[in-house]
């Protein structure tokens, strides 16, 4: 009985060990569980502020090519609008150099 209850003994011994070990184990897995999932967090805190940058930036870029665009068709505007008055000078040069030959001719 002796030898069987010591036997027990030392089975409940190691059992109770390793069930300790086993204890520290788990606890230290799920410490290192518990910082994978800080540092997860983190990583998706941080993607959602790049992805926010980038919406702001292809709006600021959407918004300059606007400009852009604008900014071009005043400049054809103006141009066209050269075009025009050199061609109302050029038609006023030319009734001014009439009316000069006419004044000319009735002299």
């Amino acid at each position: 009985f002796k030898t069987d209850a010591a036997e027990a003994a030392g089975q409940a011994d190691r059992a109770s060990r390793a069930f300790e070990a086993a204890k520290a184990k788990s606890d230290d897995a799920e410490e290192k569980l518990k910082e994978a999932q800080a540092e997860a967090d983190e990583a998706v805190a941080q993607l959602r502020e790049a992805e926010a940058a980038m919406q702001e930036a292809t709006k600021a870029h959407k918004d300059a090519a606007n400009h852009q665009v604008g900014g071009r068709a005043r400049v054809d505007q103006a141009a066209e609008a050269v075009v025009t008055a050199e061609e109302d000078l050029e038609s006023a040069k030319a009734k001014a150099k009439e009316a000069d030959a006419k004044r000319k001719e009735e002299e």
